[in-house]
């Protein structure tokens, strides 16, 4: 039997070319804060811990 895929959700807000934009965008967004959010956790860890002042 095959199996079928749903390629949107049922109740989709915008078209899928828009919410691919979106989900890229978002995808990206997350990227830019994780790769600035990781150095500043690790300053601040090292600054609590006494290694950096």
């Amino acid at each position: 039997m095959a199996r079928r895929t749903q390629t949107s959700c049922p109740t989709a807000c915008y078209p899928l070319p828009m919410r691919e934009f979106l989900n890229d965008w978002w995808r990206l967004l997350k990227l830019i804060v994780a790769s600035l959010a990781i150095p500043v956790i690790l300053w601040g860890l090292l600054v609590w811990t006494g290694v950096l002042r």
